[in-house]
């Protein structure tokens, strides 16, 4: 038998809240772009601005058979003008052209001239032209950050005894990086460790988690005490992991995590091909999923990702699927029952650099089994 049709009121309720969630978070990243220097992540920030803005095209696009003309119109009229206000953001970011002296026109052919018939006329030899002069060459500066960056991750993958370039502390079996001298956080290929950032830290930037295999990378430190946050996060390709991100002041865009546990507070959360991730969260706009299966939701006390305003209402099982446009039970995502729930007891006991042995342990008490 068919599925039913979906309910079209519900929908358009469901995709006008959805798109005000992505459009007003897509506002401000961009505002957020003229805080952030040359470089790499003021590359990755467009980028992901970029692919936002073209996913929701898509979804306007797709949604065309349900969506009314106006509405249609309105939300392509919206992200156009978020288009063009990237473009300027942009060009006002784009650094200036470097000096170079510019090449003189060559000279044009000079006419015939009327007196050359004239006895002793162009006797006198002409001095020549000037040479042009060439603009001088400028090499490109090398990305300290990214050298930076690349050098803690290669400190992190270092076995136990070897001499890094930079050295990362270490409590136990626990790596503490701190990414002095870096504006935002960056692990990258990791495989079976566990990292805790250092409280010290303050690379509260945007951030990224990815490419993990059985890790648990606890980022909730710096965030812990006072009103620190990261600006926002990525986290993509992570398998059988565990990420803890601390109070985070934007978004957190998780793609591609598999069979692992995110625990986060955060503005907003959006998840893009995840599969069988349990999340505790504790977020102040409704979640957005696509092209997830298996993701279970619970809240997670403040102990745990950090204090904040207890004002703000948790919104953990108000989920927006783009995926799913039918009336009746969501087959993507559910509620983490209560008694599979981790407790926060068992989370303090988990993150903690002292009482916890071993990366296995960890996965252990809290993967789902």
């Amino acid at each position: 038998m068919p599925s039913p049709p979906p309910d079209s009121s519900d929908f358009k309720e469901q995709f006008y809240r959805g798109f005000q969630a992505e459009t007003s978070t897509l506002q401000n990243q961009i505002s957020a772009l003229l805080t952030l220097p040359q470089g790499p992540e003021l590359t990755r920030s467009v980028e992901a601005i970029l692919t936002t803005l073209s996913t929701l095209n898509r979804r306007v696009q797709d949604a065309s058979t349900v969506l009314p003309p106006y509405d249609q119109r309105t939300y392509s009229s919206t992200l156009r003008s978020l288009s063009d206000t990237l473009a300027r953001t942009r060009a006002s970011l784009a650094p200036k052209p470097k000096f170079a002296f510019k090449r003189r026109a060559p000279a044009a052919e000079a006419p015939s001239n009327p007196l050359a018939h004239l006895p002793n006329h162009g006797a006198a030899s002409t001095p020549s032209a000037p040479a042009a002069l060439s603009a001088p060459a400028f090499d490109e500066t090398t990305d300290t950050e990214s050298i930076l960056i690349g050098q803690i991750n290669a400190a992190l993958r270092a076995p136990p005894g070897s001499s890094p370039v930079i050295p990362v502390a270490t409590a136990g079996a626990t790596r503490r990086p701190s990414f002095s001298g870096a504006r935002a956080v960056v692990i990258k290929g990791q495989e079976v460790l566990h990292i805790a950032l250092s409280p010290e830290s303050t690379a509260l930037g945007r951030g990224t988690v990815e490419g993990l295999d059985r890790c648990v990378v606890d980022l909730s430190a710096p965030t812990r005490a006072g009103e620190a946050s990261f600006a926002g996060l990525a986290i993509g390709d992570v398998k059988g992991s565990v990420v803890v991100t601390g109070r985070v002041g934007g978004a957190v865009h998780v793609t591609g995590m598999r069979d692992s546990v995110l625990i986060t507070r955060c503005r907003q959360l959006r998840m893009h091909e995840c599969v069988r991730v349990d999340v505790y969260l504790v977020v102040s706009s409704r979640p957005i999923i696509e092209d997830c299966e298996g993701v279970r939701f619970a809240p997670v006390g403040g102990a745990v990702v950090g204090g904040g305003d207890d004002q703000v209402v948790n919104q953990w099982d108000q989920v927006d699927d783009f995926k799913w446009l039918k009336a009746g039970t969501n087959p993507h995502w559910s509620k983490l029952p209560d008694d599979e729930r981790i407790t926060d007891g068992v989370w303090e006991r988990a993150i903690s650099t002292e009482s916890v042995t071993s990366v296995d342990e960890i996965l252990g008490m809290v993967l789902r089994h």
